[in-house]
């Protein structure tokens, strides 16, 4: 019928616009290919443009019916990656590393990294299809320890502990055998006898008896009064002044209290001043395609203040060291390249909790006039008048001191700077 929804969207076949600077999705076979060609070819810094309002929260643009103002959007967004896309160096835009993917699909895309609500999915979450890269929450959580992305909250999910999935039923449950068949009563407290128990104790159809002395109760006020509430089970029997909290796992039927849940937390990711100032960086593709985190420099600005402020100190206050191969400091950093895994494992919390442990073993380590510092992905030791030989020594055994008491493997990766080693942004 013309005009309907149906052709006017398959008119956009006729549209005189470049087919070749934006993927179209009209059914989904082609979002399957859409997919396929942003994972696996280079196509992945095009827009994606969902005819079908079924990827409306996914796709670059989505559009049900072409009109003269639709057929603009398509062309502008179009003519915006273009335009992003030449914007960035060549060698970026046909660079296959992950990474470097991710970053430029970033920054032509303008959206960010997005998490969506999804009941279907075990993690209750999921992302656009159409990121340009596998395992991208694991991509983006890198990128962003690396200091190249910032990382926005979405939100947080109880995980079950057998199966990892986060849906799960919250329920109120009995305290004794942990049944959800219970239900808030009244306490009726018998004066005569001084019996106090819940209402359904006393009920005998429709009068009330006391379970302990069997005397009716007619009068309130004379006979009973009722003094408080309480969660009485229907299955044990037992009643209590609260009920508790309990998490039953719709996957796998595995069941946890309040006490024993972890959590999971999920971020959004957006593209910082230091990643695009690195995508704009003129870049080799014969080179190692990882990001530079194992370079030998680091940004003073970029460290905690306490840390900043000491190093600005020593290096107006304190003359070279007369001793040969001693320097006035020597700053560690220590990142954890299983953060990811733990976090994924054991929850936010609990990684904290191990990291906070290291903190302590760190603290045990250094010297009275030595300092610590705890940074948002890294943590920091300054330490005064040594070198890097001394500090590291064997540096497995140094880790081994880290790890002291610590039931998991954090994966510390240790990074030592003599002062010229530093970029002071001067």
């Amino acid at each position: 019928m013309p005009g309907s929804r149906k052709e006017s969207v398959n008119s956009e076949m006729t549209l005189s616009h470049d087919r070749e600077d934006y993927i179209a999705i009209h059914s989904v076979a082609d979002a399957l290919a859409c997919a396929r060609k942003r994972l696996n070819g280079d196509d992945h810094l095009k827009p994606v443009i969902d005819f079908t309002n079924e990827y409306r929260d996914l796709a670059d643009l989505c559009v049900t019916t072409l009109s003269a103002k639709t057929r603009k959007k398509i062309q502008d967004t179009a003519q915006l990656f273009k335009k992003r896309r030449g914007q960035l160096p060549y060698v970026v835009t046909r660079h296959q590393a992950d990474s470097y993917r991710f970053l430029s699909w970033l920054y032509v895309s303008e959206l960010g990294f997005r998490l969506v609500y999804n009941s279907a999915a075990k993690e209750s979450v999921s992302h656009s299809p159409f990121v340009p890269v596998e395992n991208a929450p694991m991509v983006a959580q890198k990128l962003y320890q690396q200091g190249y992305l910032s990382r926005i909250f979405f939100d947080r999910f109880h995980q079950c502990g057998s199966c990892g999935s986060t849906r799960l039923n919250v329920r109120e449950e009995c305290m004794t055998c942990r049944s959800a068949n219970i239900e808030e009563e009244e306490i009726i407290h018998h004066f005569n006898c001084g019996w106090q128990g819940p209402e359904s104790d006393y009920t005998q159809k429709r009068d009330l008896v006391c379970p302990k002395c069997n005397r009716h109760l007619t009068h309130y006020g004379s006979d009973y009064e009722k003094s408080g509430l309480v969660m009485h089970c229907h299955d044990c029997n037992d009643s209590h002044s609260a009920a508790s909290v309990g998490f039953l796992c719709l996957d796998c039927n595995f069941h946890q209290d309040s006490e024993s849940m972890k959590t999971i937390t999920h971020y959004n990711y957006a593209l910082n001043d230091k990643g695009l100032a690195y995508l704009m960086k003129s870049h080799d593709l014969s080179a190692d395609p990882a990001l530079p985190d194992s370079e030998n420099t680091l940004q003073v600005k970029q460290l905690p203040l306490l840390i900043q402020q000491e190093i600005i100190g020593l290096r107006l206050g304190i003359a070279p060291s007369r001793n040969e191969g001693i320097h006035p400091f020597v700053l560690m950093e220590f990142s954890y390249s299983k953060a990811f895994e733990l976090i994924t494992l054991l929850g936010e919390k609990a990684f904290t909790r191990l990291r906070h442990r290291l903190h302590d073993n760190l603290r045990a380590i250094i010297r009275e006039h030595d300092l610590f510092a705890q940074g948002s992905i890294c943590d920091y030791l300054l330490l005064k008048e040594t070198n890097k030989k001394t500090v590291l020594g064997e540096d497995s055994a140094f880790i081994e001191r880290c790890q002291h008491e610590i039931d998991h493997d954090l994966g510390i990766i240790i990074r030592a700077f003599n002062p010229g080693e530093l970029s002071y942004g001067e």
